[in-house]
């Protein structure tokens, strides 16, 4: 969970932005905090995703918590929602911390 460090981007300043090099990133567990959705990286390292760039997932509180991890770790699926999202998709959005 976010550490208590900074006020950067929500309180995330105790953590650093992951780079995409060579492997696809997988995830490993998500969360939600405030307005974003955070992503905690196999990899190490988490993304923070503002929902405002998943608006489906803004816009369904109850639903969104309901995710699993698929395709070993390279999506995240919400069945309630009949919606999965790319892990590296998300991550081209994500803000830096």
């Amino acid at each position: 969970m976010p550490g208590s460090g900074g006020q950067a981007c929500g309180g995330f300043a105790s953590y650093t932005r992951v780079q995409v090099v060579s492997n696809v990133s997988r995830v490993e567990s998500v969360a939600f905090v405030g307005n974003y959705l955070v992503l905690y990286l196999v990899q190490g390292g988490l993304a923070v995703i503002p929902l405002t760039q998943v608006p489906l997932l803004k816009n369904a509180p109850r639903e969104r918590d309901a995710w699993e991890i698929v395709d070993g770790g390279t999506r995240i699926a919400w069945p309630a929602l009949n919606h999965t999202l790319n892990v590296e998709d998300l991550l081209r959005v994500a803000l830096p911390v």
